[in-house]
């Protein structure tokens, strides 16, 4: 098992409810999924803005979340990429429902119905 603490969701306190067995921790928790709203979210090594920064997740990426330590941080996994670090509360939210379009220009007109003949609703 690699235990590369950049990589493996556990501390000596609490681990994955996956790594049980595996890694050694107080205790083991299933964790929650959350979606990053931010347009940029810090993953740190520590719960502090001052803390080494290890990456950075986009908005829209979906990580499982372990902790939170109610003084604002996060700690959790990157779905994309298994990094693993403390994130501003802030900056996630619960998973909003899948997306049912995909925007492919630049900028377009969102109409209030199911024709360009009614009145523009606003500019995207």
């Amino acid at each position: 098992m690699d235990d590369d603490p950049r990589l493996t969701p556990a501390r000596p306190d609490l681990a994955a409810l996956y790594l049980k067995g595996k890694i050694e921790a107080a205790r083991y928790v299933a964790g929650e999924t959350f979606e990053i709203i931010d347009s940029i979210a810090p993953l740190r090594g520590e719960p502090s803005s001052s803390a080494m920064l290890l990456t950075q997740a986009l908005k829209g990426e979906h990580l499982t979340i372990y902790d939170r330590n109610g003084e604002g941080w996060a700690w959790g996994q990157l779905n994309s990429d298994g990094y693993v670090g403390w994130l501003p509360d802030r900056a996630l939210a619960k998973p909003a429902a899948a997306p049912t379009h995909k925007i492919i220009a630049l900028r377009t007109f969102a109409f209030p119905g199911p024709s360009i003949k009614l009145r523009r609703s606003r500019r995207l």
